[in-house]
């Protein structure tokens, strides 16, 4: 019997900035949603199949820093798809869900400041 299990951290909120010319900023709200076959959690209390929420966590920090050039939330999101199903076996099923919050400058007299948002 195999047991098809949830579980995942929501709420991750990542800033990144790639510096250059034009410099790109962005803010992402990321959650991220393991399936896993599971059943030994529940019947013999074995969490190895389980991925810890602050793996999760840290990972999507890491990716995040990893990437040298911009891309969208939908690419960011494969790659962190791609990295949880190579990496753990018992993971059958990934589900990413990114939402990127407006960055704007501030503007002083019409001129957008060099670093304030």
């Amino acid at each position: 019997m195999e047991l098809d299990h949830k579980h995942g951290k929501a709420r991750v909120r990542v800033a990144r900035v790639w510096r250059g010319s034009p410099e790109k900023i962005v803010e992402w709200n990321v959650s991220v949603v393991l399936n896993s076959h599971s059943l030994a959690a529940y019947t013999h209390g074995d969490n190895s199949a389980i991925v810890a929420t602050d793996t999760i966590k840290n990972t999507v920090y890491v990716i995040a820093k990893q990437c040298k050039e911009p891309l969208s939330v939908e690419q960011f999101g494969i790659l962190l798809a791609r990295h949880f199903l190579s990496l753990y076996s018992e993971v059958t099923g990934v589900k990413v869900n990114i939402v990127e919050n407006p960055w704007q400058r501030v503007e002083i007299d019409g001129v957008p400041h060099h670093h304030g948002k």
